[in-house]
């Protein structure tokens, strides 16, 4: 997926999880890209693990941190997608 702004988001299974890599800029044009590739990676009774790699971001401003707050929030409070404790 790129979008005209630069954002370039790639979603692919490595190893049984999800792994969605982006690169360019997490800033607010971007950010409702960003979302929707989440939601779409992830799919309702998912039970895959996500790796987001944010490595080739650029750039990365408030709205870019929520939206990364707010999806690390969001799939801790799953029942389905709570990680599991490394011990």
């Amino acid at each position: 997926m790129s979008a005209e702004n630069g954002l370039k988001i790639r979603v692919g299974d490595a190893e049984g999880r999800v792994l969605m890599c982006v690169e360019g800029a997490l800033r607010l044009p971007n950010t409702a890209e960003l979302q929707q590739a989440l939601v779409a990676a992830l799919p309702e009774g998912e039970s895959k693990p996500l790796v987001l790699d944010v490595s080739g971001a650029t750039d990365l401003d408030l709205s870019g941190m929520q939206l990364l707050c707010s999806a690390h929030r969001t799939l801790l409070d799953s029942p389905v997608l709570r990680p599991r404790s490394s011990r």
